[in-house]
């Protein structure tokens, strides 16, 4: 068995793994994805139904809860923190609310995606939908599309969104779908997944970045994003009870100030912005 290194990061070793591939698929799980029979199985099916590649990946359906049996008679590592079951079950309900009230700019571009599609008619005997992005614990991609656009360095460290981002690059080479039958169950850690400071920066100057580099100036995700990244800094302001929420209420008021200007830039200029921005939210 080859074993090959990178620095530090999820996008680089990703794209050094891409490297290494030789099958026409590639698969993405996270070491806390729990797939239910035949995931593998029924995503192929998918791929090998689309005989004039006009799919460019497919993931699975997410599950709110884990396979029959799952850690029965098996010494399980960690337990799921009560907090995280809880948000698992409910995200439904806070998507539909959000959607409603402050949408996400990602999904409003997603479904920009999905409506520029043609869904094709093989695709209800396989339970097949199109999709805006996939999450990372679920993604699959043809390789070629993978190697293509590969995963943006310019996320570093825990790499937040760089799943939407790639997704969105996907969808320009073609359909980015969900196998409805391949279920998959995030098992997720309870370990805090980075600093307060750096994730309350990520999620507003990652997700602005994502925008910038795949809307065109008429999405209304643009429109969508500065009220939404304000409900988001609400929110970590109602959550400020400890350090760690404090640090990621900071983080977030910091990202806030260079949105305006990462939404109006293109790239070259836009990934020179975001980097220098990161580092200014980090002194």
């Amino acid at each position: 068995m080859e074993v090959v290194k990178s620095a530090p990061g999820l996008t680089l070793q990703r794209n050094l793994a891409l490297t290494k591939v030789l099958h026409p698929v590639v698969f993405f799980p996270d070491d806390d994805s729990i797939w239910f029979p035949n995931v593998a199985a029924l995503k192929m099916a998918v791929y090998e139904a689309d005989t004039k590649n006009r799919i460019s990946a497919v993931c699975g359906a997410e599950s709110r809860e884990p396979p029959p049996g799952f850690g029965e008679g098996e010494k399980i590592q960690y337990s799921m923190r009560k907090y995280d079951r809880i948000r698992q079950r409910t995200a439904h309900l806070r998507t539909k609310f959000e959607r409603w009230l402050v949408p996400d700019p990602a999904g409003v571009l997603g479904r920009e995606f999905i409506s520029e599609g043609k869904p094709q008619e093989w695709w209800p005997a396989l339970n097949v939908t199109a999709v805006g992005w996939m999450t990372g614990f679920r993604m699959s991609f043809r390789t070629q599309v993978a190697q293509a656009h590969q995963f943006d360095p310019a996320f570093t460290g825990y790499s937040l969104f760089e799943d939407i981002d790639a997704s969105f690059s996907a969808w320009r080479l073609g359909a980015v779908v969900a196998s409805l039958n391949a279920r998959i169950f995030h098992y997720k850690s309870p370990e805090r997944r980075d600093a307060g400071l750096k994730l309350g920066v990520a999620q507003i100057l990652n997700k602005a970045y994502v925008i910038a580099k795949h809307a065109l100036p008429s999405s209304r995700a643009k429109k969508a994003a500065s009220r939404f990244f304000c409900y988001k800094r609400f929110q970590y302001k109602m959550a400020a009870r400890d350090q760690f929420g404090k640090d990621r209420y900071d983080g977030a008021k910091r990202a806030l100030n260079f949105v305006p200007d990462l939404l109006q830039r293109s790239p070259p200029q836009l990934t020179m912005l975001f980097e220098t921005a990161w580092k200014e939210c980090r002194k």
